[in-house]
């Protein structure tokens, strides 16, 4: 679905002599009408895993402003997406790297001493600890 909506908005590019970014419905229309086969039940699932492509799909989709998508080569000066993985165009994961990075840690986390549970009554004879006797 990936490919097809990247193909689709390229042609639409060509055709309109520049960006020309689109709604999901509008993509979803255009897939359909171009014989794309949506393996779903019914139009409006397939709508929703669109939707749902084009918004984790950052690596090759931008979402711009007015809730249309393009492809994110059309805008370079876009904020980079903050996943770590990306996805190249052959299908092959290649993983960025965060070299000198350390996680972040609040103060109060951080050399915490382990408090230890309070002992629990435990009787010999076999019956309850105190706190489960009942008063006479």
């Amino acid at each position: 679905m990936g490919t097809a909506t990247r193909e689709y908005l390229e042609m639409r590019q060509e055709s309109a002599g520049g960006t020309s970014p689109a709604k999901p419905r509008e993509i979803f229309d255009a897939l359909k009408l171009g014989g794309f086969v949506f393996e779903t039940k019914d139009d409006n699932v397939a709508i929703i895993s669109l939707r749902n492509m084009l918004r984790k799909n950052t690596q090759m989709f931008q979402k711009l402003p007015n809730g249309t998508y393009g492809l994110r080569s059309w805008y370079p000066g876009a904020r980079k997406p903050k996943n770590t993985s990306v996805e190249n165009a052959s299908g092959d994961d290649e993983e960025t790297e965060d070299v000198g990075k350390e996680k972040y840690v609040p103060s109060w986390r951080r050399n915490k001493p382990q408090e230890k549970e309070p002992e629990k009554e435990t009787a010999t004879d076999g019956s309850p600890p105190q706190q489960f006797r009942r008063r006479i």
